[in-house]
């Protein structure tokens, strides 16, 4: 486990917090890596894991669209998004089924290293819920985990009383099945018993309070959540490292979103390729413009309605119009800047003409490059809601930060989720 996670526990170990690490995670293995941590803890120690996680810079999105009680908690890095769901109950399929007491989960904690979770059979009895009630079959990878706990349970040599009958007998068929297809149908069979049903588990009943958590309302809201509003655009000349930074935020924030080149090469569209990049002439003279802009839009509009939370765009369209001159300008004004949309956030990089050219070979005219460097420098360097980066002093992890920071005061945290 990296410093920083075993820090957060050591505190929370301090404190002296119930707390269980969920999802059939072993202390020595996974967290060091993941980015997606579940915790159990009980609703009487809310108030203190929300003071240590905030002290550790942790926030919580105002959004929190899910079904099941649980506090999101993130944090983002340089490194990576580190994100912890503390659970609050432990819920079990569409009836969201719980069991009846705090403290009978309470009394299975233990603490290993640097960690408390539950105990090997409890662990074991709790991920085989997970997989009858909310997988509804059995992976390959979660018959490892599986076969992880039995094999630490037959090292305690822990017993199965206090189980109910039918999960035990799951119990029993997976030590002598390694057939997945079998395991599969005994899943089924599980499910149809209503497995534990008014004896380990009960249907919740305060679902009133969870209702702004599973009305129909949310599920729109959560629906509408995924679709990107959050945008960031990374301007600069060629060899100011925007590609760079751009991966770097693309490695960092993974799945949550994607990178879209906005420059005037490769072409997508029917209209771009032949209306601008073929070079062709044509007799109507605003047929290259209407080429780009419909690009633009396409390439604007085909992020939008994916599962990404956030886009980032490498160059923005803006260039056609800061490269632009006489009657063009006004039109490329009109096209680029009224009547498109304007990035959330937007951060420029410059350089030195010299780095520039150090890093792209493929400059041909350096004094056609020094003025447009001069034009952006001119324009984007000295505004206000635009970040500005010297990527001759600044280093890209040292960029990535102070990006890092600024996005989560911006309030982009509730498109991480």
């Amino acid at each position: 486990m990296d410093d920083f996670m075993k820090e957060v526990f050591e505190k929370l170990n301090a404190c002296n917090i119930d707390y269980a690490v969920l999802r059939g995670y072993l202390p020595e293995e996974e967290l060091e890596t993941s980015a997606d941590i579940d915790i159990y803890v009980p609703t009487r120690n809310l108030s203190s894991v929300k003071e240590v996680l905030e002290s550790f810079g942790f926030k919580t999105p105002r959004i929190n669209a899910c079904r099941y009680p649980h506090v999101q908690y993130f944090l983002l890095t340089k490194e990576r998004l580190l994100k912890i769901d503390i659970v609050t109950a432990l819920c079990f399929g569409e009836n969201l089924l719980t069991y009846n007491e705090e403290e009978q989960l309470v009394q299975y904690i233990e603490k290993r290293n640097y960690i408390k979770t539950f105990r090997s059979d409890k662990a074991l009895e709790l991920f085989m819920l997970h997989i009858i009630y909310d997988k509804e079959k059995l992976s390959k990878h979660n018959y490892e985990r599986l076969n992880r706990f039995l094999e630490e349970c037959k090292k305690n040599q822990l017993s199965f009383g206090y189980m109910t009958e039918e999960i035990c007998e799951f119990y029993k068929f997976i030590q002598n099945n390694a057939d997945m297809e079998c395991l599969n149908q005994k899943v089924q069979q599980m499910l149809n018993k209503q497995v534990g049903k008014g004896v380990v588990l009960k249907e919740l009943h305060n679902r009133k309070k969870l209702s702004r958590l599973t009305n129909r309302n949310v599920k729109w809201r959560y629906r509408l959540h995924r679709i990107p509003r959050k945008s960031i655009a990374i301007l600069g000349v060629d060899g100011s490292g925007k590609s760079t930074l751009v991966q770097a935020l693309k490695q960092l924030l993974d799945e949550k979103c994607c990178v879209q080149y906005m420059g005037f090469r490769e072409m997508e569209t029917f209209w771009g390729k032949e209306y601008y990049a073929s070079g062709k002439r044509f007799k109507f003279k605003l047929m290259p413009f209407i080429g780009v802009y419909i690009e633009m839009w396409y390439r604007y509009i085909k992020n939008r309605f994916h599962n990404y939370r956030i886009v980032l765009y490498d160059r923005f369209p803006w260039e056609a119009y800061d490269n632009a001159f006489g009657k063009y300008k006004v039109i490329y004004f009109i096209l680029f800047k009224m009547f498109f949309p304007r990035p959330k956030k937007v951060y420029y990089l410059y350089c030195s003409v010299e780095t520039s050219l150090k890093r792209k070979d493929d400059i041909l005219n350096k004094e056609i490059f020094v003025n447009m460097k001069k034009r952006f420098d001119k324009k984007y360097k000295n505004q206000k809601s635009i970040k500005s980066f010297d990527t001759d002093e600044c280093t890209t992890e040292e960029i990535l930060e102070i990006i890092c920071s600024d996005i989560m005061d911006s309030g982009f945290y509730e498109y991480l989720f």
